[in-house]
């Protein structure tokens, strides 16, 4: 004999990633690594003022090329260069335009921070 059970609610407070790095004074972030399941491109988009002023190194979790394309148009990110993260060879590899079939991540690294990479 099987009880149903009853929903569990539970009221839950969020703030929105650019309103809590607001609040909390941050002044550097080094690296941001997103894997929103499927929300990344809205992550990102709430990030927007931060991600020009801070210019993070960021590792997005692609799910489609689509959402990648949308990702890389965002306003602050014309300052990035795109790079394909190979999990196999550990390389990484320049995203030419027009952009297709791009991987699973994608390293986000600021222009002015190319100089740090070791290709």
């Amino acid at each position: 004999n099987h009880q149903k059970s009853m929903p569990i609610i539970s009221k839950v407070n969020t703030i929105r990633r650019d309103d809590y790095l607001r609040h909390m004074k941050f002044s550097g972030i080094g690296l941001l690594k997103i894997d929103a399941e499927g929300n990344d491109y809205e992550v990102i988009k709430g990030l927007g003022e931060y991600i020009d002023y801070l210019q993070p190194f960021m590792i997005v979790e692609n799910r489609s090329d689509s959402i990648a394309t949308e990702i890389i148009k965002i306003s602050g990110i014309d300052k990035y260069c795109f790079f394909v993260l190979n999990e196999q060879t550990r390389k990484l590899n320049l995203i030419m335009l027009p952009y297709s079939h791009l991987g699973k991540n994608i390293f986000f690294c600021p222009r002015s921070k190319l100089s740090l990479i070791d290709f």
